[in-house]
């Protein structure tokens, strides 16, 4: 592994170990995510590649039934002044945060605010696959935005929305290919 990158597929862990390796080695040691797994029945698949260059993060995510928080105790453990531009390429997950939901699915965009409180849920059988842009936290997206309402409103109504769909799109292709 690279400085910089990070590759985990739970493919490499006997199934029986697989969610919960992957709470402790890649959300807990990393994310400071806290995971539900909603399915103990279905076969649970996660993979992650996660390069960083320049001051510029993209990580390109694989998963199946699992709920995912960002909980007050891990922002405490994890503190994070960053917001995450998410790329949904397959799949269907609803977000929540700051009060404010959204039911995203494929080819939707949506932003997090890593400094608060969060939770991506899909669907109890379902998979996605995503890409992630880490954005620093730009005075001018703090000011227009009271968390994810603000955000989505701001970012669907923004007329170069569909310039950034298609270069997020680029950018997944390219990091599946990568990947795979």
């Amino acid at each position: 592994m690279a400085a910089g990158s990070f590759h985990w597929d739970a493919a490499s862990v006997p199934l029986s170990e697989r969610f919960d390796c992957f709470v402790e080695s890649v959300c807990r040691a990393f994310t400071h995510l806290e995971p539900t797994r909603l399915d103990r029945s279905a076969v649970f698949h996660a993979r992650i590649d996660h390069r960083e260059t320049g001051g510029v993060a993209v990580t390109h995510l694989a998963g199946s039934n699992y709920l995912s928080r960002r909980t007050p105790a891990g922002i405490a453990r994890a503190p994070s002044h960053d917001y995450y531009l998410n790329y949904l390429v397959t799949g269907t997950l609803q977000v929540h945060q700051g009060g404010g939901q959204a039911a995203v699915s494929d080819a939707g965009v949506f932003i997090l605010d890593n400094q608060r409180p969060f939770e991506l849920a899909m669907p109890r059988e379902g998979a996605f696959r995503s890409t992630v842009v880490r954005m620093g936290r730009p005075l001018w997206l703090g000011a227009h935005a009271q968390g994810l309402p603000g955000l989505e409103a701001m970012l669907r109504s923004h007329p170069l929305l569909p310039l950034l769909k298609m270069h997020l799109a680029q950018l997944s292709a390219r990091g599946a290919t990568a990947s795979d």
